[in-house]
């Protein structure tokens, strides 16, 4: 039976891989939603297509399915294999925009069927026509119907229903919660699994630092005891696969840029720097001295990433 399941946590916590390792070696289609992203783009709709007639070129209108039509017919064309449509970023577009009426589809029933029926424009019930001629398509809806809503006067091409073999996986990093908030309805027609932050799977990367080699694991496990400490979220803090390396090994520059970068001004920016736990600062003799993101690019910056290290707990790799 299928489902539809969120997979939320911290970023770089692994859950666009989770998603990709559920649906291999299966039918997919994958979408990104982002906020110009709406139901024309999820759904389908009639978009001008180019044609040559008689040598002349000529403008024509076409109904083009896209992600969840496509996902929907292959499901039911092919009713003994598992069709995975995968949302990557569910929240950082307007999933009621987006999803329209088929959010009703998303509620199962024991045996993973949508438990409704929507009915669906003319342009779409077109396209259902000409997509399962031949097939019986029409038969199974009716039979469906018919168990549902005990009557088979319907058309069967003006309906949808999500069939049992057609899994929907999204990924929501939940530090980005905030860009389209989920109503209650929709979170509850979803079955959702948290991602933690792998730690052991971070201690095969080490950060080359200022001459330095640091564990990576070490590290995230100080900061983002740190972020707790001092956003009381988890939100914010830092998987393990935020930052990566071919050969494991995470150099200085692409440290700065990434990882200090996303602390400076995603995680810390409003903090005060007076705060016990704040972590831009760096002891030199008996002072504790506040920097500035631009000190990390300057002469000493050398020094203020070790004294970084250091405030933080983190040693050097022996």
């Amino acid at each position: 039976m299928s489902y539809n399941k969120i997979f939320f946590g911290s970023p770089g916590s692994g859950k666009s891989h989770k998603a990709q390792e559920y649906a291999f070696g299966k039918k997919q289609f994958t979408a990104t939603f982002h906020p110009e992203f709406d139901y024309n783009n999820f759904v389908g709709s009639y978009k001008p297509l180019s044609i040559i007639d008689n040598g002349t070129n000529k403008i024509t209108y076409s109904f083009i399915p896209q992600f969840f039509l496509k996902a929907y017919v292959e499901a039911w064309k092919n009713p003994g294999e598992e069709v995975v449509l995968i949302v990557e970023e569910i929240n950082r577009g307007n999933c009621a925009q987006i999803f329209g009426d088929t959010f009703q589809l998303l509620d199962r029933d024991d045996i993973g069927f949508s438990r409704y029926f929507i009915t669906v424009e003319t342009e779409i019930e077109a396209f259902l026509k000409n997509e399962f001629v031949n097939s019986d398509y029409d038969v199974k809806l009716l039979d469906l119907y018919f168990l549902k809503r005990g009557t088979r006067n319907v058309n069967p091409f003006s309906i949808l229903l999500i069939p049992s073999n057609l899994t929907i996986i999204a990924t929501m990093n939940t530090s980005d919660q905030s860009l389209f908030p989920m109503d209650s309805a929709f979170k509850r027609r979803w079955q959702w699994e948290y991602i933690p932050i792998n730690y052991e799977d971070a201690s095969a990367f080490s950060l080359k630092i200022a001459g330095q080699n640091y564990n990576l694991k070490t590290f995230l496990k100080a900061v983002n005891e740190k972020i707790y400490s001092i956003t009381e979220s988890e939100d914010k803090q830092i998987g393990n696969r935020f930052i990566t390396s071919p050969n494991n090994v995470i150099d200085e520059t692409e440290f700065v840029n990434k990882v200090m970068f996303y602390l400076w001004f995603d995680v810390f920016k409003d903090e005060d720097f007076n705060h016990k736990d704040y972590i831009f600062k760096y002891t030199e003799g008996q002072n504790i001295i506040p920097f500035k993101f631009s000190d990390l690019f300057n002469e000493n910056k050398d020094s203020v990433l070790i004294g970084f290290f250091d405030n933080l707990g983190v040693k050097p790799e022996v």
